[in-house]
This record gives structure tokens, sequence and C-alpha cells, in this order.
């Protein structure tokens, strides 16, 4: 239980449902949703560092289930976040992981906007 206004507790608590999914399930899409869910829950109470914390740790469950296609993809963004934190060894350590998947670039893909964040960007502007 999370106590009210324990907003920074709640991305900590998703992430910990994730790795609980990850440990008892190979389904990857069941894996990727709850790490979703605990990366959507770091952004929407603005914790980039939980947010870099559980995009790395879906990168781990991807590559625990041979996915290294979409690990790449949590790593980088891992990546990006732990850079602009400044947490330069977790930066050593994402990128170590990386090499090990061979030549890749160093920046995410284009992100792909829903309908939903184009409304809202739309709104506020």
């Amino acid at each position: 239980q999370v106590a009210e206004g324990s907003v920074i507790h709640k991305p900590l608590l998703q992430i910990l449902l994730a790795e609980k999914v990850g440990f008892r399930e190979q389904n990857a899409a069941a894996i990727r949703s709850a790490y979703d869910d605990a990366i959507e829950e770091a952004k929407r109470c603005e914790v980039p560092h939980y947010e870099g914390v559980a995009n790395e740790k879906a990168g781990n469950a991807m590559l625990c289930i041979d996915d290294k296609i979409t690990a790449e993809h949590y790593y980088l963004r891992a990546l990006e976040l732990y850079r602009s934190w400044g947490a330069q060894v977790l930066v050593e350590k994402v990128e170590e992981k990386l090499e090990s998947f061979g030549p890749q670039r160093k920046e995410l893909p284009p992100r792909v906007i829903s309908p939903e964040e184009m409304s809202s960007s739309l709104r506020t502007t």
C-alpha cells in the first residue's frame, strides 16, 4: 500500500512489479507492458532518474529472453536519461552493455507521438 502523497514511491513500486513479471514470465509482451507501465509512471511523476532505471531494467529483462532489438531500444533510452541526469558511471555501464551488441547508433530513433500526446501539447500551447 502506497500512502497518499508518496508520489515518488509509485514509480519504484511499478519497477518492482515489473521485475516480478520479468522473473515469472517468458512472454515478451507481458514483460514489455509491465516495464512500460513503470516507465510511464516515472515520467508522469517527473522522476527521470527512475525512468532511466526502469528503462535499463527493461533492457536487462529483454536481453534475458533474447530480444536484443527491444533491449537496445530500452538501453538507448536509459543512456539518454542517465546522460541528462549526469550519472556518468551509469552511462558507462549502459554503454558497455550496448557495446556487446556490436556497431549501433548511439541515439534513439525518432519517437512516434501518439494522438493523445499531440492533442495534449496543442492544448498547452
